[in-house]
């Protein structure tokens, strides 16, 4: 019954009847009717409006527009301050952003009004894991997996957490169990394959990281630390053979033979020592140092060499190569190479930015830019790319092309002003077996004044 319609009744009743009385309680009872019809009606396209809301801002999400979805979550708490689901996925949104006080501030909101509601619950102790308070984060996530034993999301982050504070051994079972409630799930497969590699189970933590890689296509990591597993060992011991012939007699040939040890510390540090024997030019070398490489976090390693040159000529007196790599967004890991080359009557410093693009399926490519300045002032560059192809577990192949100035491996002044080139390289790396590796490159290039060059690398690892 509408209120047009009650209002006719009123007026109906009150012409033939003459109970005024009975009149004014009909009326009365017409128009309180009408009224809660009226606000039902704007309570349930309020509601409507809210949800409409919300899916749209879980839809922006998806897309990628995740300061669109935070504007409309926003709409949607000043239409009712209450709707707690609105404002925990705000909170989210926020954490996403790096907002992290405003989303701690905004879940703390919602367990003022209900405080055992376990989503809330679980969004203040990310946030308080993600900023560092990990006892406070425990706080409220242990009581959580008590509660809800099932949840497989609940374990990961307590699983995240322990790894944080290297407990290692409760973090693996906390993820393992996340995988047994959900075989899908892709953060606790990540977790588990980094406490199996920080606790030197290798194979398996590769068998984990394709897991990842399975359920993640575009995921970056598993991709970098693959490539590295493939050929880690606690121990090895590589043997390297580097011979290069040019087409014109006049040009002798150049050769390198190196043996380099490394041990792995904690799966985090790998120191090595380094010894080469040098022909290059017509003067022979001896070269020796030792350097690290440094894994602190997953998707960041650092590479850091020293390697000092006997007097001859050739060989700077000091070669000093730093690398930074690090993963960036969605398939893009980044890199920034230094190198220090010290003669003794001058120097050159060579920059090297790069970045590495994961393609679709077991394919990489990176390209880089080497620049080179003297002290005397002069200036050159070359650029290198690389394409590579994951033909399995332990099988790598590479395509490149090299441009410009000797850049990317000179040992002289010379080729790295003045020499220019071009040319293209093929290489593969594979583990042969268990304790044996083997990494070998061509590279032919083509330099000014009529020379080709052919060089021909092998080296031969031993794992432990």
């Amino acid at each position: 019954m509408n209120l047009l319609h009650g209002s006719r009744l009123c007026f109906f009743a009150r012409r033939n009847q003459g109970d005024d009385v009975q009149i004014e309680k009909r009326c009365t009872m017409l128009s309180l009717k009408a009224f809660f019809l009226i606000g039902s009606l704007v309570s349930c396209a309020l509601a409507q409006e809210q949800d409409t809301l919300l899916l749209k801002a879980q839809s922006l999400q998806r897309q990628g527009k995740l300061s669109d979805a935070v504007h409309y979550l926003s709409e949607v708490l000043l239409l009712q301050p209450l709707h707690h689901e609105a404002r925990i996925l705000y909170a989210r949104y926020l954490g996403w952003q790096q907002q992290l006080q405003k989303a701690r501030t905004e879940y703390e909101l919602v367990l003022r009004a209900v405080p055992h509601h376990p989503d809330a619950r679980f969004g203040l102790s990310q946030i308080l894991a993600w900023t560092g308070q990990l006892d406070s984060a425990l706080s409220y996530l242990r009581p959580l997996v008590e509660e809800y034993p099932r949840n497989s999301e609940y374990r990961t982050l307590l699983g995240n957490i322990l790894l944080w504070r290297g407990r290692l051994p409760e973090a693996e079972q906390n993820y393992r169990d996340a995988i047994r409630l959900d075989s899908a799930n892709v953060d606790a497969a990540r977790g588990l394959a980094r406490v199996l590699r920080r606790t030197n189970r290798l194979e398996e933590a590769s068998q984990w990281y394709w897991r990842v890689l399975l359920l993640e296509p575009l995921d970056v990591e598993p991709r970098v630390e693959l490539r590295r597993l493939a050929y880690q060992a606690a121990l090895e011991i590589h043997f390297g053979t580097t011979l290069e012939f040019f087409n014109l007699e006049e040009r002798s040939s150049h050769s390198v033979y190196s043996t380099e040890v490394y041990y792995e510390i904690d799966n985090t540090w790998k120191p090595f020592v380094h010894f080469s024997r040098i022909s290059k030019f017509g003067a022979t070398a001896t070269q020796f140092g030792g350097g690290i490489y440094f894994s602190p976090a997953s998707g960041t390693s650092l590479f850091a060499q020293v390697l000092g040159s006997s007097p001859s000529g050739v060989m700077p007196k000091w070669d000093v190569n730093t690398d930074l790599n690090q993963s960036l967004f969605g398939r893009f890991e980044g890199i920034m190479g230094y190198r220090l080359l010290s003669f003794p009557s001058s120097s050159a410093h060579v920059f090297s930015p790069g970045i590495t693009w994961y393609l679709q399926g077991n394919a990489w490519i990176t390209p880089r830019l080497y620049l080179a300045r003297s002290t005397d002032g002069s200036l050159s560059r070359s650029f290198v790319w690389t394409f590579f192809y994951q033909l399995d577990d332990f099988t790598r192949l590479r395509l490149g092309g090299v441009a410009g100035a000797e850049t990317f491996r000179a040992t002289t002044l010379q080729e790295i002003a003045k020499t220019s080139s071009a040319g293209g390289l093929l290489g593969v790396q594979t583990r042969l077996s268990r304790s044996l590796a083997l990494n070998g490159q061509y590279l032919f290039t083509s330099i000014e004044g009529g020379l080709r060059s052919h060089q021909i690398v092998l080296f031969l690892a031993l794992l432990f």
